[in-house]
């Protein structure tokens, strides 16, 4: 493979990471928003007086809904942390000829990933301990 071809394929790639990355950033945000929304309706309409041993359940949905959001919106500094971090890397890996002294790190790039990961993570708990609190809530003539 030839130097164009494998740069064109490799900026490719990063503009379908990028895509990729932003509409997962998106989703998770819509969802864990909407899963909140959806249990306090869910506690207004159809099960208004939950099971007190339950109650539990829908508060760790929610704690997990929010930490979710919270990791979204965290991980969104954080990339553009590392974006800024990794062009001042670059820089300096050009203006020493491309070789430096030292192997250099982008700590806020592992940070965005790992919040990433968390974010989902916590809302996959988060529902699944909303769909306990709604199957244990569920009103029995349904």
């Amino acid at each position: 493979m030839d130097q164009e071809t494998y740069l064109k394929e490799r900026s490719s790639l990063i503009e379908v990471e990028h895509s990729s990355s932003d509409q997962h950033d998106k989703a998770a945000l819509t969802l864990s928003a909407g899963a909140l929304g959806l249990s306090v309706t869910f506690l207004e309409k159809i099960a208004p007086h939950p099971t007190p041993c339950t109650s539990w359940m829908v508060l760790l949905a929610w704690l997990c809904f929010i930490g979710s959001i919270t990791s979204v919106l965290a991980s969104f500094h954080f990339s553009q942390v590392a974006c800024r971090k990794q062009r001042e890397i670059l820089d300096d890996l050009y203006r020493a000829g491309g070789k430096l002294n030292v192997e250099p790190t982008n700590s806020f790039a592992v940070w965005t990933e790992k919040l990433n990961y968390g974010s989902f993570g916590l809302f996959i708990v988060g529902v699944l301990f909303l769909t306990l609190f709604a199957w244990f809530n569920l009103p029995k003539g349904l």
